[in-house]
């Protein structure tokens, strides 16, 4: 189960470019850890809110696809985000925990924190809604 995570993170080329890697995965769960980089933030010297929905999204998506039989993958056909505060850190940790699985939608949520010197600040929680989907083809 983990390593299909792995596998599948690994072939996101945007995780690479804004500096992002899995965490803790476990069934139902996943972490997204990502480094501070000014080269994501906007014109405030905050995180872009696209960067933070995208490993708010991630993390939903995979502690989804935890769940689903290997000839499926994970489709996200909803989502919701909310921004709570921004502040310095060190790293974001987005973490994305399964409400409730069914057999081809999956209900989820995740909430990111900011850490700071070991301190986490809950900044943004999201919802996701994810539908299980055959396998297409992959890069």
């Amino acid at each position: 189960m983990i390593k299909k995570i792995e596998i599948s993170f690994k072939k996101q080329i945007f995780m690479k470019t804004i500096g992002a890697y899995l965490g803790k995965t476990k069934s139902g769960y996943c972490e997204i850890i990502l480094p501070f980089n000014k080269k994501i933030t906007q014109q405030h010297g905050l995180v872009h809110g696209g960067i933070l929905s995208t490993i708010a999204d991630n993390a939903c998506a995979f502690a989804a696809f935890s769940l689903m039989k290997d000839t499926f993958q994970p489709l996200t056909i909803e989502f919701k985000i909310n921004f709570l505060t921004q502040q310095d850190y060190d790293y974001l940790i987005a973490k994305g925990i399964v409400l409730r699985a069914g057999k081809s939608i999956t209900h989820t949520k995740s909430e990111i924190y900011s850490v700071l010197k070991k301190k986490e600040t809950l900044i943004s929680f999201s919802t996701a809604t994810i539908k299980s989907t055959k396998i297409i083809k992959e890069l």
